[in-house]
């Protein structure tokens, strides 16, 4: 099989929910019997799951990669901790999102019921939990493989100059993260963005979200409704991806020159060679 027709067998999917999208009806035939954009003009009344769907995601995104920069922190240590760390981190990838969502319903309906944590059952709470518990291994492992490309030698001149740990890691490790925490934040994201299985079980009525909604359109049969919203949601995940590419050196040096301003050369640079 050659890479033209592997690439037809990956994108035939996301090519039949686009004309899914605009079609009226679509039996046996090779294509749809009429052409429409209404599932389109009734996206409005999904416009709160789209919401809920950003404000829970700009809330659980921060906090996994925050965690996941405190996690590949331990793991680079070594020990007990790291090893425990590195199984707790695996076992999102092994356990279904309904499994996971049905524990955290229990254990925090529980604690409520008991008058401890009773706040996490308001709102999003406990939904931005549960997404934060079974995305966060994403970043971990991004975050692990960042912590391995960063140049110990450097810490040690830190802490050889009289530095402290926190100043070092502020001033040395943490510059060296930000291409991996670039990354951590785009797939963190994504992946919490179009979650499904622990949103199903977790969620409150008011706090329902976009793959949410999707799911209730497909299963009620309005197929074309949610081909239209997944086409939303497809765009959302490739306009993170295209802001992640983005070459943000270059782009504020342009901006500081259609300023007039002269950006300021880097150590090593403008410098003729002897």
């Amino acid at each position: 099989m050659d890479a033209d027709a592997v690439a037809v067998v990956l994108l035939l999917p996301y090519v039949v929910i686009l004309i899914v999208s605009v079609a009226t009806a679509w039996g046996p035939q090779l294509l749809p019997k009429g052409w429409t954009l209404g599932h389109y003009r009734v996206l409005w009344r999904s416009v709160g799951p789209m919401q809920n769907s950003l404000v829970v995601t700009a809330m659980a995104t921060p906090v996994a990669v925050l965690l996941a920069v405190v996690i590949g922190r331990i793991m680079r240590e070594g020990g007990r901790r790291a090893a425990v760390l590195d199984y707790a981190t695996l076992l999102p990838f092994v356990v279904s999102g309904v499994v996971l969502g049905i524990g955290m319903v229990k254990v925090y309906s529980g604690l409520a019921a008991a008058g401890l944590m009773s706040s996490l059952m308001l709102g999003p709470n406990l939904l931005v939990i549960a997404l934060v518990v079974r995305r966060v291994p994403y970043p971990a492992r991004v975050m692990n493989a960042a912590y391995t490309r960063i140049d110990r030698s450097l810490e040690e001149c830190s802490f050889s100059l009289g530095a402290s740990p926190a100043r070092t890691f502020a001033s040395v490790t943490l510059p060296q993260l930000y291409p991996g925490i670039a990354a951590a934040l785009t797939i963190t994201f994504i992946q919490v963005i179009t979650e499904l299985g622990t949103t199903l079980i977790v969620h409150r009525p008011e706090w329902r979200t976009l793959s949410v909604q999707i799911y209730s359109y497909a299963i009620e049969g309005y197929l074309g409704r949610a081909s239209a919203l997944s086409v939303v949601l497809l765009a959302l995940v490739g306009l993170a991806v295209m802001i992640a590419q983005l070459d943000y050196r270059r782009l504020t040096g342009r901006l500081l020159r259609g300023l007039g301003i002269a950006a300021r050369p880097r150590p090593g640079e403008g410098r003729e060679p002897a």
